[in-house]
């Protein structure tokens, strides 16, 4: 009779025996992608803001749009006519999917046994994996939207758009969407909702005063007006940023704006003002650190003009997971024709939902108007 060899079935006791054998001094270390400085957005949605939910072929949220316009002033004994009026809109957006896997071949697995090993190959290429699906999830949330891609997730750039020209320079809530890659144009409707129709759904937005960065007076004032805007609310201490109520709220830069901004803090004085300061290594503008996003650091005049920077309050954008499919791993038997291989797939279900583009945050830029 035939010896049958390594079948499946010996397949996880296999791996299980190399790992026991793995020397723990045997590692290994990971050179990072330098254009995703850090994770962010991602550890900070996915960890502390993400909702789950279980079913639905889309996600969909509402939101108030105005007011009843019943209140009046009336006489006594006056005689008026109640009237019921619809003041909600649906927001829907569709659901996006993330998929990676990573290979192990048998040969490897048996070769990483005993002394002769270099790495633990199963637990290397599980990293490498995720650690991929992870940049994807992480660089799409900077991505420019484009309506001819019909996978790729909603993100910040959709939600907040940028300052365009004839706007209000000074600052004003009038955008009305991110910029369409595909249709080379500024959005007009969001989330289902239409900005003509729905007049307030329009994130803040205004013009940074000059291209090099520089936090001249005028940008500084512009960027206090947003503040007020959108309803931002300064910690006390700098030490309270870490409380709910003030972590929830970022500020986002390039490199180049907030080399600025460091420059401009140590020349603070009574002419610069107080709106700059320094907190355990990070620049502060009114209390909140600008944190350093390194997509943000290449121009793109349609999307997001030079040296942008935005505001984001995390009550109202935030990512909707499906419930036990968000970085859910499944590994298959081998196929029929190459069973010396097994592979891990690994899936992710959601996308970045806005329920107020009014409060969502907002953005300046310089766009050479």
């Amino acid at each position: 009779m035939a010896t049958q060899g390594l079948v499946r079935t010996d397949f996880s006791d296999l791996i299980i025996m190399a790992l026991d054998a793995f020397p723990k001094d045997k590692g290994y270390e990971y050179l990072f992608d330098a254009t995703v400085h850090s994770f962010e957005l991602g550890n900070r949605l996915f960890k502390t803001h993400k909702v789950q939910e279980d079913g639905g072929t889309q996600i969909s949220r509402f939101v108030n749009y105005r007011e009843s316009g019943t209140a009046q002033f009336v006489l006594p004994t006056q005689v008026y006519q109640p009237g019921m009026v619809n003041t909600m809109a649906q927001i829907t957006i569709p659901w996006a999917f993330a998929h990676g896997e990573w290979s192990v071949v048998r040969f490897e697995v048996q070769s990483c046994r005993g002394e002769e090993q270099l790495v633990d190959i199963v637990k290397q290429r599980q990293v490498a994996g995720e650690v991929d699906l992870a940049l994807l999830v992480e660089t799409a949330l900077w991505q420019t939207y484009d309506s001819t891609d019909a996978t790729s997730p909603l993100g910040i750039t959709y939600w907040i758009g940028p300052y365009a020209t004839g706007q209000t320079q000074a600052g004003a809530f009038q955008s009305t969407g991110g910029y369409d890659a595909g249709a080379a144009a500024m959005l007009t409707t969001t989330g289902g909702l239409s900005s003509s129709t729905y007049t307030r759904w329009k994130n803040w937005t205004f013009d940074w005063n000059n291209s090099t960065g520089e936090w001249d007076e005028t940008s500084r004032q512009r960027l206090g007006r947003m503040y007020r805007n959108l309803r931002f609310e300064a910690p006390i201490l700098a030490t309270d940023l870490k409380q709910p109520r003030y972590d929830k709220l970022r500020l986002y830069g390039g490199q180049t704006l907030i080399e600025m901004a460091e420059k401009k803090a140590i020349q603070q004085n009574d002419q610069v003002g107080a709106d700059l300061g320094a907190y355990q290594g990070a620049t502060l503008y009114r209390g909140l650190p600008i944190v350093w996003q390194s997509q943000l650091d290449t121009a793109d005049t349609s999307a997001r003009g030079t040296n942008p920077i935005y505001l984001v309050n995390f009550d109202y954008l935030y990512p909707i997971v499906r419930s036990g499919a968000f970085f859910t791993r499944q590994t298959f038997p081998a196929p029929q024709y190459q069973p010396d291989v097994v592979t891990t797939h690994v899936d992710a279900s959601y996308n970045i939902i806005c329920t107020n583009r009014q409060l969502v945050g907002g953005m300046g830029c310089y766009i050479g108007s």
